[in-house]
């Protein structure tokens, strides 16, 4: 039986947008409709699935990021990446991977998992990527310890973790091999756990000034999101080192050295949460999306800035019409965004319905169009 992990990293907002076009129905959310995007538009019927042997099932989660030399790179939990596509074909608890080329044409290769058979290195240790990013050349990853402990891991895992545990991982050599933190979020004295990573584009290089950008919510609350920054150079020490992390306090914006003064950036009494932000540099927009425990309670949002103030660009009840699968998250590569900013491509995967349902266990991959209002002009 599979251990599944539920993203609640970050939040946006929404509210229903009236001729917005979608697979599933429209629902009222908890922020005004964007000025600038009128619909979001999906193109299910040309889906691209990778990692994934019908009925062997696959891998899931796949956050994303765009590095330094030029290509996608994502993580897999349970399965057996790009190469095994199967459960238990050249399963790995955890695994990190490379992709190469630009949709419809991509190609997947295992960089770090079940080596040497179908990886290029060796995985080192168990857990679940929840969010990545790079930056100055260096990859960094999220990792949760919500892992499944089955023997048929190439990397043996112990017991997971109570209370489960979160940490950073890094890799300065693309992948091959990654550091684990020795230092864990529960221990700190800030309630705030795991982020999701605002990605700027390739190795980071859009960022609009010198920090890292990270979404957090509290730990068992899933109504509000909060944002927290830090320098690049200090994302390897953590949270718990003094100074080193700043939380928004409120509008200007205010940012502080103490957790305890966040402010919520974004709040959604559904309980859906932020699962990735990004920015779109043809629209110039942070672009974010949201579940909630089922993977068609989704919703897209829109912002300024990273801290808002959100408007919503679309909010299902039955996005995609997957049913009641549980939701890993939907990301957006950055490297597949147009110039223009209108077209993104859309990275997801899901929980089953049953033991035999494998459907969303993969990486899926699913073009969005968005269409702008009248009289909006980005170049």
């Amino acid at each position: 039986m599979r251990t599944r992990l539920s993203l609640w990293a970050c939040l946006l907002l929404g509210v229903a947008t009236p001729g917005a076009s979608a697979l599933g129905a429209q629902s009222e959310a908890p922020y005004a409709p964007s000025p600038v995007i009128q619909s979001a538009n999906w193109d299910f019927e040309h889906l691209i699935r990778l990692a994934n042997t019908p009925g062997k099932g696959g891998s899931d989660l796949w956050p994303t990021t765009w590095a330094a030399d030029g290509n996608i790179y994502t993580g897999w939990g349970d399965g057996g990446g790009f190469s095994g596509a199967s459960d238990y074909s050249g399963r790995v608890s955890l695994g990190f991977g490379k992709i190469i080329g630009t949709p419809p044409s991509i190609k997947g290769v295992d960089v770090w998992g079940h080596y040497p058979k179908y990886a290029q290195h060796p995985a080192t240790f168990c857990g679940k990527p929840v969010s990545m990013l790079s930056v100055g050349g260096v990859l960094y990853a999220w990792v949760s310890s919500f892992f499944n402990e089955s023997t048929a891991n190439f990397v043996h895992c112990a017991s997971n973790p109570n209370p489960a545990e979160h940490r950073l991982a890094w890799s300065a050599d693309l992948g091959a091999t990654w550091t684990l933190s020795s230092w864990k979020l529960e221990p700190l004295r800030s309630p705030l756990v795991w982020a999701c990573f605002l990605n700027f584009g390739a190795d980071n290089v859009r960022a609009r000034d010198r920090y890292v950008y990270q979404y957090w919510r509290i730990q068992g609350e899933s109504s509000n999101t909060y944002l927290a920054r830090t320098l690049p150079g200090k994302l390897q020490g953590g949270p718990s080192v003094s100074g080193a992390y700043e939380y928004y306090a409120g509008p200007g914006p205010v940012w502080s050295a103490e957790a305890s003064t966040a402010q919520p950036v974004f709040v959604d009494t559904s309980g859906r949460g932020i699962t990735h932000v990004v920015y779109d540099a043809g629209l110039r927009r942070f672009i974010a999306s949201v579940q909630g425990h089922s993977v068609g309670e989704a919703g897209l949002f829109d912002a300024p800035q990273p801290w808002g103030p959100w408007t919503t660009i679309a909010y299902y009840q039955d996005w995609g019409g997957y049913g009641d699968r549980e939701s890993l998250g939907i990301d957006f590569p950055t490297k597949w965004i147009s110039r223009d900013g209108k077209t993104l491509w859309a990275v997801f995967s899901g929980g089953r319905l049953g033991e035999n349902d494998d459907l969303l266990d993969s990486f899926n991959l699913v073009r969005l169009t968005l269409r702008l209002r009248d009289g909006v002009n980005r170049k």
